[in-house]
């Protein structure tokens, strides 16, 4: 009787933390200045760099929907400051700003905010809807947006959807 109890304790503890780290490993979009980010940096020195001088833009908890085939993401509460002529609304970024999406410490991808930058950038498609879209001009790029990392984050939290309803 005595080890049916430990056992169960024991697992039960195990839920528990397993539950504690899996909440833990959020989802962060961070912005940072021109200034801050050069494109010959490291991963690790773009993430450290995005968790030292960035600020974040938006998390996991702030996701309403993922629309896995377009790459569109919502966001359930927008609070817009003012709009920006020549960076994202939605991210109030300024021109030459880069993005760095991470999962709790993975880096996922980054990139920037215009369709002139190879790779990854944001293009805002709505007052709450943003596209993550892909521009490789001399065809030598992987296209990461199909990680499978965040595909898994977003099916354990739900936020995959098969459209965007208004």
């Amino acid at each position: 009787m005595k080890r049916t109890i430990a056992g169960f304790l024991a697992a039960l503890m195990l839920l528990v933390f397993s539950g504690c780290k899996a909440k833990s490993e959020d989802l962060t979009f961070y912005v940072l200045k021109k200034a801050d980010f050069n494109a010959d940096m490291t991963e690790s020195a773009m993430l450290s760099a995005a968790k030292e001088k960035g600020r974040v833009a938006f998390t996991g908890a702030e996701l309403e929907g993922w629309l896995w085939s377009d790459h569109i993401v919502r966001l359930k509460n927008v609070n817009v400051k003012n709009s920006t002529v020549d960076g994202s609304v939605l991210f109030q970024t300024a021109s030459g700003d880069a993005f760095v999406l991470v999962l709790g410490k993975q880096l996922l991808y980054s990139g920037g905010f215009s369709e002139n930058n190879a790779g990854v950038y944001i293009r805002d498609v709505g007052e709450k809807d943003f596209e993550l879209c892909f521009s490789d001009p001399f065809g030598d790029l992987a296209d990461p947006r199909g990680n499978t990392a965040l595909y898994n984050f977003l099916i354990d939290r739900q936020l995959l959807v098969s459209e965007l309803k208004e």
